[in-house]
């Protein structure tokens, strides 16, 4: 199973091969973000960014804070097990998080099956409970199943999932993903398709893309046998 690349992954381990000492004051904002993250923010941002500081301090703390640490990551799963998700983001963030900090069984399994509860009838998954499913979500969403529990892949659930997936991709080999972010910011090309929804359909085409992999090669495991 690849590993899932993040922002919070990448900007570590470039800080670690540039300077050791901006590693550990950029580990210590991490360690901070968890003691605003406890107290509780906006419906999109508490969860996923929760989840994603402890996947990046568990992937490069330093030994000797080891203990330190380990306090601050059991804080954040106690406040993923008792975050209400709202938007799609939560629910896959959330079940990711308590993947990444090692939560009992019992209750990964449980935000699982929270998760699955929000696949529409098209097999895919929306990024709120008003908008229609998209890929960016579909792909996230079952990603976060597979790395969950990566016998997913073999289900009903992940199957549908991929359907969708294979049903909406672009000709071009991309999936088209709508933006709902205001423009704030001056527009430029990246050389991605789909004009002014290129930044969302990006992500989009990676979560779509790693989400596809596992259902790829079930069919090559069974022919190995």
């Amino acid at each position: 199973m690849p590993t899932i690349p993040n922002t919070l992954d990448l900007q570590a381990r470039l800080f670690v091969h540039l300077d050791p000492l901006l590693a550990r004051n950029r580990r210590d904002q991490l360690a901070n973000r968890f003691e605003r993250q406890i107290v509780g923010r906006s419906a999109e941002g508490g969860i996923p960014d929760t989840a994603l500081a402890t996947r990046a301090i568990r992937l490069y703390a330093v030994p000797a804070l080891a203990g330190e640490l380990d306090v601050k990551i059991a804080r954040a799963s106690s406040y993923l097990l008792s975050a209400k998700p709202w938007s799609g983001d939560d629910y896959a963030y959330r079940l990711f998080g308590l993947s990444w900090t090692k939560a009992q069984e019992h209750e990964i399994r449980a935000a699982a099956r929270e998760l699955i509860m929000q696949q529409r009838a098209d097999g895919g998954w929306a990024q709120t409970p008003y908008m229609s499913s998209d890929a960016y979500e579909t792909g996230l969403s079952l990603t976060a199943l597979v790395t969950a529990d990566p016998a997913s892949a073999d289900t009903v659930v992940y199957q549908r999932g991929v359907d969708y997936l294979k049903r909406t991709q672009e000709r071009d080999g991309s999936w088209h993903v709508r933006t709902r972010a205001f423009g704030f910011q001056p527009y430029f090309e990246s050389g991605f398709p789909h004009g002014h929804d290129q930044w969302i359909s990006m992500a989009a085409t990676a979560w779509a893309a790693m989400a596809l992999m596992p259902a790829a090669e079930q069919p090559q495991a069974v022919a190995a046998r």
